[in-house]
C-alpha cells in the first residue's frame, strides 16, 4: 500500500495514524482504504459503483441460492465457481481457473447426542479433519479452558468438554487431550443464538487424532451447568466425515493497464457447508465482481488483477498456491488488497 501514497497522499497519512490503533479498527479500515487505492489507480468517483454495487449484489443472491455453503472440493462449491466465471464472461471478461490439489475434506453423516441425564441430539457438528470412526458411548468431563491444570485426574476414555475461552490452537489441545486418552472433544461455540461455528481442525491439512465436535453454546453451557452439580454426563459420538485430496481452482480476472506492475485485489470464495456463504466470504466475493464491473473498459495505470481463492477456510491454500504463481512470475506487484467478511 505504501506504493500508492504518491498517488494519493492522504492513504499513507491514514496509514501512519492507524498503526496506534487495535486491530479491530485497523480491520475496518480495510475497505475504506482499498477503495481509495483503486479510485487513486483509475481516476474515477465512487459514483460508478451504484449500478455495480447492485449487479454484485444480485449475482452473490443467486450464488448463494442456487448452491448453498461451498466447502472446497465440493460440488457446490464447484458449481458455484464455474457460475460466477460465467457471469464475469458475461460482463466481456476473461476470467481463468488456475486450478491446483490440496488435502481437503468432506463432511458426512455425523451424530453427536446426549445419553445421559436424558436422551436428545446435540446440536454439534466435526470440526474440519475429524476422521470417522465407529460409534462410541463416553462419560464427560469438563476441562474448563484446556490448559494441563484445568484437567480432572482422570480423562481417560472420556469425551472432553472444552469452554470457548481456550487460548490454544486446535493442534495444542488435541495433542494434549490424545496424550491424556481422551476419546473426544466438545468445544464449546463462542457465539449464542444456537448458532453452529463451522471451522477447521488443522490449517495443514493433518487428520485430527480424535474427534472435534462444535457444540452449539446453550447446550455446552448446560452440559457444564450439570458437571458442576456433580450430575453424570454421557454422550455418543458418531463421525462419517472424512479426509480426502481435493482438486480445485483459483478465479483470476486481469484488467490490463498502461503498466505491467499489478495490483491484485483479492478475497477467499469458499465458504463452510451449514449455511449459505453470504457473510464469510460472500461479501468478498461480491465486493470483486463489483470491481471488476465498474473497472472493465476503463483506462487503467496499472494492471489490476483480481483474485478469488478457495480452501481458504481449511487453511489459506489457495493464496499460498497463488502466491508461488506470483514470486514465479517475477513481475512487479506494488500492493496488495484483501477483503474477507466485514
Amino acid at each position: 500500500m505504501k506504493h500508492l501514497m504518491p498517488f494519493f497522499p492522504p492513504v499513507g497519512r491514514i496509514l501512519r495514524m492507524s498503526r496506534g490503533l487495535d486491530a479491530a479498527r485497523r480491520g475496518r479500515l480495510a475497505l475504506p482504504l482499498a477503495c481509495i487505492a483503486l479510485f487513486a489507480v483509475s481516476g474515477f468517483a465512487a459514483s460508478p459503483f451504484d449500478d455495480s454495487s447492485r449487479a454484485a449484489h444480485a449475482m452473490l443472491t443467486r450464488l448463494c441460492d442456487d448452491f448453498g455453503g461451498r466447502l472446497t472440493g465440493s460440488a457446490a462449491d464447484r458449481g458455484a465457481m464455474e457460475q460466477l466465471a460465467a457471469e464475469l464472461r458475461a460482463l466481456g471478461l476473461e476470467p481463468e481457473l488456475v486450478p491446483f490439489s490440496m488435502p481437503g475434506w468432506e463432511r458426512g453423516a455425523d451424530r453427536a447426542e446426549l445419553v445421559a441425564p436424558l436422551a436428545r441430539p446435540l446440536r454439534a457438528v466435526a470440526l474440519a479433519y475429524t476422521q470417522p470412526h465407529a460409534a462410541f458411548e463416553a462419560d464427560v468431563a469438563d476441562i474448563g479452558a484446556g490448559q494441563p491444570a484445568d484437567y480432572p485426574a482422570d480423562v481417560h476414555g472420556r469425551i472432553l468438554l472444552l469452554d470457548p475461552s481456550t487460548v490454544l490452537t486446535t493442534r495444542e489441545y488435541t495433542r494434549l487431550a490424545a496424550e491424556r486418552g481422551a476419546k473426544g472433544i466438545l468445544f464449546i461455540n463462542r457465539e449464542g443464538g444456537g448458532q453452529l461455528l463451522a471451522r477447521t481442525g488443522s490449517f495443514v491439512g493433518e487428520a485430527l487424532p480424535l474427534p472435534v465436535y462444535s457444540l452449539a453454546q446453550e447446550e455446552g453451557r448446560w452440559l457444564q451447568r450439570l458437571l458442576k452439580r456433580g450430575r453424570p454426563v454421557r454422550v455418543r459420538l458418531e463421525t462419517h466425515s472424512h479426509c480426502r485430496d481435493v482438486d480445485t481452482a483459483n478465479l483470476v480476472v486481469r484488467l490490463k493497464g498502461k503498466s505491467p506492475e499489478r495490483i491484485i485485489v483479492g478475497g477467499h470464495f469458499d465458504s463452510w457447508d451449514l449455511g449459505q456463504g453470504a457473510l464469510d466470504n460472500g461479501l468478498g466475493t461480491a465486493q470483486l465482481f463489483a470491481l471488476a464491473h465498474a473497472l472493465r473498459g476503463r483506462e487503467l495505470a496499472r494492471t489490476v488483477e483480481l483474485v478469488w481463492f478457495n480452501g481458504e477456510e481449511q487453511g489459506l491454500w489457495g493464496s499460498y498456491a497463488y502466491s508461488d504463481k506470483v514470486a514465479a512470475a517475477k513481475t512487479d506487484v506494488v500492493a496488495m488488497v484483501e477483503i474477507d467478511m466485514i
